[in-house]
């Protein structure tokens, strides 16, 4: 039986949800700037110095859930000194180009026998210092979306970060052309913290080529 599930949003309110990862808690935060259907409306960045202070205090509600909800393994508990992070940085903030797709069915394979069914529901297209990149973005029911969920490697996968790859899971509020795409939330799959886990992994269409230097670093080596 599913244990249910943490979120853990910016407003720091916790809310019982299903994840990615079988029996892991999700990290769906939502920075409270969800981006609108048309460019002009997209609001700016925010302030640094209090997001800064809403990812910080983020990041310590969440190393305290990890231990109570026992996403950290039991005989790890007592070294755990708190999850591992790039510094905020909000470079690494998109408003990313939004298109959506016919849904297609896809079973994920898993770190285990799961095989959980996902549909791929969009293209998210953003540059980096020059360089177009995309990802896409997977829903479980394309009739009723919610959740967007974007797993992803990139070039600090097996370095930095964990080499498994890393997701994160945007709000969807109706974006037609539009969304904002911010990986200071990545987070790693449970399974890097907790082998009892069962995670999907990264699709081959969903690797980047350059590091992403923000969100969750690798916890263990």
């Amino acid at each position: 039986m599913r244990k249910q599930l943490i979120y853990l949003p910016l407003g720091l309110l916790f809310l019982i949800t299903t994840t990615a990862c079988n029996n892991a808690p999700t990290e769906a935060e939502n920075t409270g700037l969800q981006a609108k259907e048309e460019p002009e409306k997209i609001p700016a960045f925010p302030v640094f110095s209090s997001y800064k202070e809403a990812i910080e205090a983020m990041r310590i509600h969440k190393d305290e859930s990890m231990v109570s909800h026992g996403t950290i393994e039991q005989d790890k508990i007592k070294d755990f000194k708190g999850l591992k992070y790039f510094a905020p940085d909000s470079s690494y903030i998109f408003r990313a180009k939004f298109e959506l797709l016919k849904p297609e069915k896809l079973v994920f394979k898993t770190t285990d026998e799961r095989a959980p069914e996902y549909y791929k529901f969009c293209k998210i297209s953003f540059s980096r210092n020059g360089t177009d990149l995309s990802l896409f973005g997977y829903v479980e029911n394309p009739n009723a979306p919610v959740s967007i969920f974007v797993p992803f490697k990139d070039a600090t996968s097996n370095k930095e970060c964990y080499g498994g790859g890393r997701y994160i899971d945007l709000d969807y509020k109706g974006e037609k052309t539009m969304i904002l795409l911010d990986f200071n939330y990545a987070y790693n799959p449970y399974c890097h913290y907790n082998h009892t886990y069962s995670c999907p992994l990264v699709p081959l269409e969903n690797l980047l080529t350059i590091p992403i230097m923000a969100g969750e670093k690798k916890l263990y080596e």
